[in-house]
């Protein structure tokens, strides 16, 4: 078989959905796409890592990354990493010091960083990590429900770390993206309106411009 049953779900929704990055932005601040069932989301995130090459992805955000984190001492702290496709966060995170994990809704076979997890349902238990990464809330079909789901495994004083691409004012989302926000603001004033409280921010060229957002719980 030429394409992995995963690879051609992807395949039919970049050829059956053109217009999905334009239907991602709107004039609201967040715009959701509109899923069948909850199934019908996972089956379409599921699909895009049978349709990627990550290596050198895995090698430029690496060393990016840990260039950021070398400010902060992350020596012995937890982090878990959500939708860490291969784990090239968690490898980050490691080489500052750091123990961490990641989840993904398809980490692919033989991954040693990351496990097979959903970011709307963690399996950690309430207040157990120091913090969370991620990259990719863009995927995240209920954004609210992510957001709880960080902030329950966070423990008092935790950060959630999200690096954030430009808005769809400025660019397109691709055809994963499950939410899009207008602007990088309004992504910060949804996570802040959930319950995080917004610390810090930063202008970043990797994985994509955008900016890192570092929030905080109480």
């Amino acid at each position: 078989m030429l394409f992995s049953r995963e690879a051609w779900t992807g395949l039919s929704w970049l050829l059956l959905q053109r217009t999905a990055r334009r239907a991602l932005a709107s004039d609201q601040p967040l715009t959701s796409r509109a899923y069948r069932s909850y199934e019908s989301y996972v089956a379409h995130q599921r699909s895009k890592l049978s349709l990627l090459n990550l290596t050198e992805y895995d090698h430029a955000f690496r060393a990016a990354l840990v260039e950021r984190l070398k400010a902060q001492n992350w020596r012995g702290k937890s982090v878990l990493c959500l939708a860490a496709r291969i784990g090239t966060e968690v490898k980050a995170f490691h080489d500052v010091g750091a123990f961490a994990v990641g989840i993904d809704l398809n980490p692919g076979k033989e991954n040693s960083w990351v496990l097979t997890g959903d970011f709307h349902h963690l399996v950690f238990p309430d207040r157990s990590v120091d913090s969370v990464y991620c990259n990719a809330l863009d995927h995240a079909l209920d954004l609210g429900k992510t957001v709880k789901e960080i902030r329950r495994v966070l423990k008092p004083g935790g950060t959630l770390i999200t690096d954030a691409q430009q808005g769809a004012e400025k660019v397109a989302f691709d055809a994963w993206a499950a939410t899009s926000w207008r602007s990088v603001d309004d992504l910060a004033n949804a996570i802040v309106g959930h319950g995080m409280r917004l610390v810090s921010r930063l202008d970043i060229s990797e994985p994509w411009p955008g900016e890192q957002l570092t929030f905080m719980t109480d």
